[in-house]
């Protein structure tokens, strides 16, 4: 079994993390079939919105509103649920069913005096999004402009634009938000003014433009950016007003805003290429390409730009060129190539090979040429820019970063050691020779390069072997790691991985754990010290020791169930989450305590013990049982881990088969995904089609 990657299994966890209903009962048969969604009836979706969970409550919402109509009634009825969470949940389903929710617009305008401000901001959304029906609403949306909170004010704003001219009454309590101190709510107050009515918006919003609060002037602008013509230039020049303010980041926000109002705005984008802050520097360039052609008269500037001292704002001015004036940007990109810094040169040669194969020939010939250039950090930087330009030029960039290794520069040498990681096999006498640099944090990088490169194993493993003594525990680890990753011979492989079992930084000692289980009965010498390491007094040492005596020796590791059944009482989840690996390690041995682990109260724990059973495929049979449970918890990796698991079982998890389907209709994506593979897993080992 490969060994966990906590972290990486955490990341992937959040990466993939989608909202979950705890599954109920399956639907009970009637003459007339009650409205359904997702396999779950209308009824089983009202009592989910009625659960304590807030992920479940926000499921049920999402699908009401999806099932329409026929879940009016009950979305009403839970506006006066005691739990202000539910409240809020079937305020915005209604919210969603539009003009059809326009029956629920009473007990929504009711809910705009809840005393919860978040069930208050969901009523007025969904009056706003039911839209002209919620009418009669207008005047206590009105009111809400003064509520307490920015939530509900912003809301109400919100839905009175959604109203349009029938609001126009209070377009006076809207100019007032105009100015609050809120920017959410100064935001849909203005975009509520245009949609009532764009004169009178125009009219408040260029008076606001003399407000005291920059934020608020810059709000008002970038509002009037939507209102024709004239407004456009009232809010241009606002807008460049606010670009000569002290703190760069209302210049920036003004830039941001300019981007937005086209060709008027090149003026003042241009002038802000000369801002002392980079950052404003740089959004101004990324404002001028995003305009193309129409910020011609910008070129000048932009030409001038391409010596910033700021690389990102180079990069970007070239970009912008090249957008605005492909022409123009060769000339003055070719007059670079000569320029004395060679930051410039190589930065000049890098976007001008985007123009053209014979642009790109000047470009590469001139990188080429300071491949031969004194300084170390000239040629390194040169070599990198040619490898992604020029394939051809590998052999003599090669060479460049082969001699790079004698360098007095540690960081030169690293930097190379990292690139020619990516020549393969003829890397390997120059990484090994790297093996041997002073600097510590250079083996490192030659040690990590080694483990990936699997076709100069022969050379390569002897002296990651050796590097296990190294001085330095970090050189140690990575030459662990890369032995990992590498075939491996039994033989002084083994021994000094053995010998690394004891080393003196826990996580040298458990990458070797690792290593030496991927070995199996190859590393069978091994078995006495890791039996050793069940006593150790970290604990996730003894959960390597043993996954790695699961994979050595089967019969050896059946003494460590008693090891393992004690970590699981740990506080720590990583130990217990480790155990799980562990015990999935030592076979059908261990699948007592892993079901066991199903029940465990931190969801990574029970989806590590799902999957530790997965990996154990039809040896798992006698688990099926508390695998298809799993499939009703309430967390979605662990649901998903399960139906993994009982895709991997086969034919043996064919019981199983009406909640995988069942799943297979979730609404969630991870939950189908997995049970539409488990289906086909159990389908396929069993000869038949799963209907």
């Amino acid at each position: 079994m490969k060994r966990p990657a906590l972290v990486l299994t955490v990341c992937f966890a959040l990466a993939a993390l989608a909202p979950s209903a705890q599954a109920q009962p399956a639907a009970t048969p009637s003459a007339e079939a009650e409205p359904s969604f997702a396999g779950r009836t209308l009824s089983q979706w009202q009592a989910i919105l009625r659960s304590e969970k807030a992920f479940a409550q926000a499921d049920a919402a999402n699908a009401l509103w999806k099932i329409g109509p026929a879940a009016l009634p009950g979305l009403v009825d839970a506006m006066r649920h005691e739990n202000s969470d539910v409240r809020a949940s079937a305020a915005y389903a209604l919210g969603r069913l539009g003009s059809i929710g326009g029956e629920a617009v009473a007990i929504l305008e009711e809910v705009l005096g809840d005393s919860a401000w978040h069930v208050r901001e969901a009523a007025a959304t969904a009056l706003g999004r039911i839209g002209e029906p919620a009418h009669s609403a207008a005047a206590s949306l009105a009111a809400m402009l003064r509520d307490p909170q920015a939530g509900p004010r912003a809301a109400a704003a919100f839905a009175l634009g959604r109203l349009g001219p029938s609001a126009s009454p209070y377009v006076n309590l809207l100019t007032e938000r105009l100015q609050d101190d809120h920017p959410a709510v100064r935001g849909q107050a203005a975009r509520a003014l245009i949609r009532i009515d764009p004169l009178v918006a125009e009219r408040e919003l260029r008076a606001v433009l003399s407000h005291e609060d920059v934020g608020v002037r810059l709000q008002a602008a970038a509002a009037l950016l939507d209102l024709g013509p004239e407004a456009v230039a009232v809010a241009v020049a606002a807008l460049a007003d606010a670009l000569e303010h002290e703190n760069s980041f209302v210049r920036g926000e003004a830039v941001e805003s300019l981007a937005k109002a086209g060709r008027a705005a090149v003026p003042a984008l241009t002038g802000a290429l000369a801002d002392e802050s980079s950052s404003v520097r740089f959004l101004a360039a990324a404002a001028l390409q995003g305009l193309g052609p129409d910020a011609a008269s910008a070129v000048p500037a932009l030409e001038a730009a391409l010596t910033d001292a700021d690389p990102a704002v180079r990069s970007l001015a070239a970009a912008a060129l090249v957008k605005i004036d492909a022409k123009a940007a060769e000339t003055a990109l070719r007059k670079l190539l000569g320029h004395e810094d060679r930051s410039l040169r190589i930065g000049a040669a890098a976007s001008l090979a985007s123009l053209g194969p014979d642009a790109a020939k000047e470009a590469v010939a001139a990188l080429e040429a300071m491949l031969q250039h004194s300084d170390g950090s000239v040629r390194l930087e040169a070599a990198d820019t040619l490898l992604s330009l020029d394939p051809k030029a590998s052999e003599k960039v090669f060479a460049v970063l082969k001699s790079l290794l004698a360098e007095e520069d540690a960081q030169l040498r690293y930097d190379a050691v990292r690139l020619l990681a990516g020549f393969g096999p003829k890397a390997v006498p120059a990484l090994v020779e790297a093996m041997d640099d002073e600097n510590r944090v250079v083996r490192a990088m030659a040690a990590w390069s080694l483990g990936r490169i699997r076709d100069g194993a022969d050379r390569s493993v002897p002296r990651l072997v050796e590097a296990l003594g190294d001085d330095d525990a970090g050189v140690r680890f990575q030459a662990a790691e890369s032995l990992g990753k590498l075939p491996l011979e039994k033989g002084a492989a083994v021994s000094q991985l053995i010998k690394a079992l004891g080393d003196s930084d826990s996580e040298v000692g458990r990458e070797a754990a690792y290593v030496l289980s991927t070995l199996g009965a190859e590393a069978k010498a091994a078995v006495p010290r890791l039996l050793a390491a069940l006593g150790d007094e970290n604990l996730l040492v003894r959960c390597d020791a043993a996954a790695a005596l699961g994979q050595i020796d089967r019969q050896a590791a059946e003494q460590t169930i008693g090891v393992l059944e004690a970590l699981l009482a740990s506080d720590d989840r990583d130990v217990r989450f480790e155990a799980a690996f562990a015990l999935g390690s030592i076979g059908p041995a261990g699948i007592p305590l892993l079901e066991t682990m199903l029940g465990d109260r931190d969801s990574l724990v029970r989806s590590g013990a799902a999957t530790a059973l997965g990996e154990m495929g039809p040896e798992a049979a006698a688990a099926v049982g508390s695998l298809r449970r799993a499939l009703a918890d309430g967390e979605w990796d662990v649901r998903s881990a399960a139906a993994e698991a009982l895709g991997r079982i086969g034919p043996a998890a064919k019981v199983a088969v009406p909640e995988l389907e069942k799943l297979r209709e979730s609404l969630y994506g991870a939950d189908r995904t997995a049970a539409a593979r488990a289906l086909d897993k159990i389908q396929q080992g069993a000869g038949a089609p799963v209907q």
